[in-house]
């Protein structure tokens, strides 16, 4: 008998950001099936229902694909969408968003995941969660083409008692 899995966990952002992560490609690339030490080779997305994706995983020279259908959505509340999990076993994964205070809570559904396959599963969405919530808190990233030997200003020095960071215009 297939089984569900239901996992839960508070993410320190709001529910608009947390929703945006599952359907844009370049931060889901970073979290949802990544590791903190390798994010995914490609991420494909077309959010809308009927809408699919394909999210590509490379591990020792052998890539895995995980790819579903968008069956729902509602913006910042529900997504829910089939994952395929090899090439015979179709899921259905349903995410719930609801704001907490100054966060988010997740709550995600896994139906009709095989017996064989339900504590490997359980254990990944676990730490997909915490990845998502480790992506949202982390600072953004400085853009690729950000020149700090161009930048106008630097920092001079940081009065700790005022806790104020001073600034001189840098000139070149």
């Amino acid at each position: 008998m297939d089984r569900v899995l239901r996992i839960a966990r508070r993410i320190g952002a709001s529910p608009q950001r947390v929703f945006d992560a599952w359907i844009d490609a370049d931060i889901a690339r970073r979290w949802l099936f990544a590791t903190a030490w390798r994010p995914l080779a490609s991420a494909t997305i077309d959010a809308r229902v009927g809408g699919a994706f394909e999210l590509v995983d490379e591990r020792h020279g052998r890539c895995v694909a995980y790819r579903g259908e968008y069956l729902e959505i509602d913006p910042h509340r529900h997504l829910a969408f089939t994952l395929s999990l090899d090439t015979s076993v179709v899921t259905r994964v349903t995410v719930d968003i609801a704001r907490a205070a100054r966060a988010s809570r997740v709550a995600l559904t896994h139906e009709c995941v095989p017996p064989r396959k339900a504590a490997e599963m359980r254990a990944r969405w676990i730490g997909i969660l915490y990845g998502l919530d480790a992506t949202l808190a982390a600072p953004p990233a400085l853009p690729q083409n950000f020149d700090e030997a161009r930048c106008r200003f630097r920092p001079v020095r940081i009065d700790h008692e005022e806790r104020r960071l001073s600034f001189s215009n840098h000139q070149e």
